[in-house]
């Protein structure tokens, strides 16, 4: 997986390392154009010490969600326990990628964001989808051992896109 950040490919080697080649298929939400902004300029909406939200301009997920991430991790370096949350911005992919990147800075890193309902599921008896998927992930150091690494999401859907009655493609 390779997005572009000011001219700047990146991969996502996390990504890459725990999928293996096939075809995957994407649900990528898009700004008030239909079109997702690959070099976005993200805008503090309010800051405070350990706070900040942050205005995605509709950005590419995984450039909003790595900014937002280092944003953290700046704040964190100065206050030991920081906050930094985004609105306006499309899918992330995998949670545990941003988790992950708190590893190297040998602090915990938590990852969560909301999904739009239609990837959501009905509650118990119910027949519209009320339920968001809701991803997040944690990444603990463990020292000199591997560090713990938990990437989940609170509802288990059908993959997106079903061609057959059961709702599976």
């Amino acid at each position: 997986v390779r997005y572009l950040d000011g001219g700047v490919i990146y991969a996502d080697p996390v990504y890459a390392a725990a999928t293996e080649p096939s075809t995957h298929a994407l649900v990528l939400n898009t700004g008030p154009g239909g079109e997702a902004e690959h070099s976005p300029r993200l805008q503090v909406v309010r800051e405070q010490a350990q706070l900040a939200l942050l205005g995605g301009d509709h950005g590419l997920g995984w450039v909003v969600g790595t900014r937002a991430m280092a944003r953290c991790l700046e704040k964190v370096a100065g206050q030991g326990l920081a906050f930094v949350g985004v609105r306006h911005s499309t899918t992330l992919g995998m949670m545990a990628f941003y988790a992950m990147l708190a590893l190297q800075h040998h602090v915990i890193g938590f990852a969560a964001t909301n999904t739009e309902l239609k990837i959501g599921l009905p509650p118990w008896g119910g027949l519209l989808p009320a339920l968001g998927n809701n991803p997040f992930a944690i990444a603990i150091p463990a020292g000199a051992g591997p560090p713990v690494v938990l990437d989940m999401s609170v509802i288990a859907t059908s993959p997106q896109g079903g061609t057959g009655d059961d709702g599976v493609s």
